[in-house]
């Protein structure tokens, strides 16, 4: 129990700093013409390597979904009675796939 209210009392203390150092930083200036145009040219590339990535992440996602489908529907029926419970089977992971990979 003793460890637990260290562990809560540093993570507050965490929260509290990063609020502080949030604040601290969103307070300063943005800096010259240049350095924004700079910043927004790099905030642009990010965004578009991002999103290529979470795009590919998707396409990955399905495809994977659909073979790990397609590996536990091909299964020996007689291993599992009756069939709907084989089809129930192949549903969860393949569904389980592409929404965890979206989290990420």
């Amino acid at each position: 129990m003793f460890e637990l209210v260290i562990v809560v009392g540093i993570s507050i203390l965490a929260l509290i700093l990063a609020g502080i150092l949030a604040r601290s930083v969103l307070s300063q200036d943005e800096g010259t013409p240049k350095m924004r145009e700079v910043s927004d040219a790099i905030r642009v590339g990010a965004e578009a390597f991002i999103k290529r990535q979470y795009s590919t992440i998707a396409i990955l996602a399905i495809v994977l979904a659909v073979v790990i489908f397609g590996v536990y529907s091909s299964r020996d029926k007689k291993v599992l009675q009756p069939t709907r419970h084989l089809r129930s089977l192949s549903v969860h992971p393949a569904v389980r796939l592409p929404v965890s990979s979206e989290c990420l």
